[in-house]
């Protein structure tokens, strides 16, 4: 399906403007359906609800844009509730910012979205990972894999839930990149670093193999508490961006 809408927003998009630029009625015609068709699945994936983002919003924020398709990849896999943008108590007093968790009776499913371009270099234990476009252009980003275990951690002290069992960690790359070289000794069943295109394949495996760890009620508590972590406020927002930076120049 995110092939599919992302091809048919920027068909919808240059459709549009080349109907419009050469004056020709059907060229316009066919960017403002491809439009309509794309806002029309875009709202009908229910993400606004739970995100708070707009369809222009989410199409002209990469990030953004990348959390969107990792959700609508799973959201089709039956799971109880899907929670983007969670913003935690983080356990160094300020706050992190997971891009999606995803409940259902085998675990909670924390994952972390990298939309970069690129090849990516990285190994498990390493405080950075380069993307590297070409000769010239190198990009360091904090190790992904660190960063979901601090997801993780925040989310079980929030929770009080301590079961290793329960939580699941997935690095989701976009189609942009190509992973060149990773050295990761932990199982993909513990840690798993995979691309947008394989991601749905990749957890309805993993769901029909493990055990189930949580009840019906379990996961009605944890989403009521989940529930007041998301969409925030803007000015909630740039609070933690501050934090953040503060954090990362010293």
């Amino acid at each position: 399906m995110w092939r599919y809408l992302q091809n048919l927003v920027k068909l919808g998009i240059v459709g549009l403007f080349l109907g419009i630029g050469l004056k020709q009625g059907f060229l316009t015609f066919l960017g403002f359906a491809s439009i309509a068709l794309s806002v029309g699945l875009f709202y009908s994936s229910g993400y606004t609800k739970v995100s708070g983002n707009t369809f222009l919003k989410t199409l002209r924020n990469i990030g953004e844009f990348g959390d969107f398709i990792t959700y609508s990849e799973i959201r089709k896999l039956g799971f109880s509730s899907i929670f983007t943008n969670v913003y935690l108590p983080s356990l160094d007093g300020n706050t992190t910012e997971v891009d999606l968790i995803a409940l259902h009776k085998t675990g909670i499913y924390v994952f972390e979205v990298k939309n970069y371009s690129g090849w990516i270099y990285g190994d498990e234990f390493q405080k950075n990972w380069t993307a590297t476009l070409n000769r010239n252009t190198k990009n360091q980003f904090y190790n992904p894999i660190r960063q979901n275990y601090g997801h993780i951690e925040s989310l079980k002290t929030f929770i009080k839930n301590t079961n290793e069992d329960t939580f699941h960690s997935y690095i989701v790359f976009s189609v942009r990149c190509k992973i060149q070289k990773l050295n990761k000794k932990s199982s993909d069943d513990v840690i798993c670093i995979t691309k947008q295109e394989l991601l749905a394949r990749t957890v309805k495996r993993h769901l029909t193999t493990r055990k189930e760890v949580l009840i019906e009620q379990e996961i009605y508590d944890i989403e009521r508490v989940l529930e007041g972590q998301c969409r925030q406020s803007a000015e909630f927002k740039r609070a933690h961006v501050e934090n953040l930076k503060k954090k990362f120049d010293k």
